[in-house]
């Protein structure tokens, strides 16, 4: 196979690559190798090469590329015969090894590896191991990424974890989803500058709150699809104080049936909070649930109980711009919502009509798998006169076939057809 000389881009997908002879590639700055069985001896004949993916390559078990001086981004994916890793290039700002069936002992010959060849202070900023076979890891191992800003160990079998060290202060993003992980103590106090935690889904997590003592720069927490049920109700004002810049909270998929008996009513004062999920819950909402988040401009309700809404319950989100209300119980919406709002989603309800929505003024309303028993001439009339809506996405109701015909985009500018 010869290749040509001023390339910048090159992938193969689905075949065997055997190269014997090449000039050298100076211009090529991507290589992609998909479901590939290759000979690495060409590698050498790349030295501008900034990124290098493999990915289902199962019959690669080394990387030996030392020589790679200029390669910035290596992503190694489904390679689960990776047995050696002896070598990368001394300018490596990105490593991702995902599905690699890299354990513990793996890892630990990796970052050995790595230290020795990387530049001190080494580049690497990035570094995802997610969805291999990590039971444990201690931040020790990687105590020479001393610019690390993000680390990927979610899916894996993680049982004990350890990030208690100074040197991790450039650390920005940690992501610890789909573990086993039950935290003790203070694991994240010397993780200041953290912006974005997730421990979504580690359903052996008790909720302690000094767990997040020391994460004052927080400001995304992703505690989505934990088992602990009362883990919620454990967490009270001294929340807030470990983490005071918190902007972004996601709680779905945790059987939530009360919001008033969680922390995030319990603390009284959320002055930072922009986007709240609580989809995938068991919520029912009473008046006063949303009166403390003055701040905030998205809410997921999705995928909860919810057949009726209080009188003037979203009233006080005065920033509010975005709500999601899909696949409830609601069957009437009697309901005033604040003039911020622009993005409306009532999809998937038990609406019959759409009397209630006059006067209201949005971007988008959603009224789509709802059992609505009228003509699109006759829906986009009563929103061209009675509200002030740009889009309206409806799909009417097939009482022959019992089913839903597909979704329409109602433009109310529009003229009816």
């Amino acid at each position: 196979m010869n290749l040509p000389s001023k390339l910048e881009y090159l992938k193969f997908q689905n075949m065997s690559v055997w190269i014997k002879s090449v000039t050298v590639l100076d211009k090529l700055r991507t290589l992609v190798l998909y479901n590939c069985d290759f000979n690495t001896d060409w590698l050498f004949y790349l030295p501008n090469l900034k990124v290098l993916e493999m990915e289902s390559t199962l019959k690669l078990t080394e990387i030996k590329y030392e020589h790679l001086d200029s390669l910035k981004i290596m992503r190694i994916k489904n390679c689960s015969n990776l047995k050696n890793f002896s070598g990368v290039g001394a300018n490596l700002q990105v490593l991702e090894l995902i599905n690699c069936s890299i354990d513990s002992d793996k890892a630990i010959s990796i970052f050995r590896s790595i230290h020795n060849q990387l530049k001190v202070p080494n580049q690497l900023e990035v570094l995802d191991l997610s969805e291999n076979k990590l039971k444990k890891f201690d931040a020790l191992w990687i105590e020479d990424f001393i610019n690390l800003k993000q680390l990927k160990l979610n899916n894996n079998n993680l049982e004990e974890v350890n990030f208690n060290y100074q040197f991790l202060k450039n650390l920005k993003l940690l992501d610890l989803s789909h573990n086993l992980i039950d935290l003790e103590g203070n694991p994240f106090s010397h993780l200041g500058n953290l912006e974005t935690l997730s421990l979504h889904g580690n359903k052996k997590l008790k909720m302690k709150c000094n767990i997040f003592k020391g994460l004052i720069g927080l400001r995304h927490l992703k505690l989505g699809n934990l088992k602990d049920e009362t883990f919620f109700s454990k967490i009270k004002k001294e929340f807030l104080n470990c983490v005071p810049k918190l902007s972004i909270l996601e709680l779905n998929s945790n059987s939530i049936v009360k919001i008033e008996l969680c922390f995030i009513y319990n603390t009284l004062n959320f002055t930072n909070l922009e986007k709240l999920d609580l989809s995938d819950n068991q919520i029912d909402i009473s008046t006063k649930t949303f009166s403390l988040f003055e701040k905030l401009i998205y809410l997921n309700l999705s995928s909860n109980r919810i057949s009726c809404l209080c009188q003037n319950v979203f009233l006080g989100l005065k920033k509010l711009e975005t709500l999601d209300l899909s696949k409830n119980k609601l069957k009437i919406v009697d309901q005033k919502f604040p003039i911020s709002l622009k993005y409306l989603s009532l999809e998937d309800n038990l609406l019959e009509n759409f009397q209630n929505f006059q006067d209201l003024i949005l971007n988008e309303l959603n009224i789509c798998k709802n059992p609505i028993r009228f003509k699109k001439e006759e829906v986009f009339r009563f929103f061209k006169r009675e509200t002030k809506i740009d889009v309206v996405l409806f799909n009417m109701f097939n009482q022959t076939s019992n089913q839903f015909c597909e979704a329409t985009t109602i433009f109310i500018s529009d003229k009816v057809e």
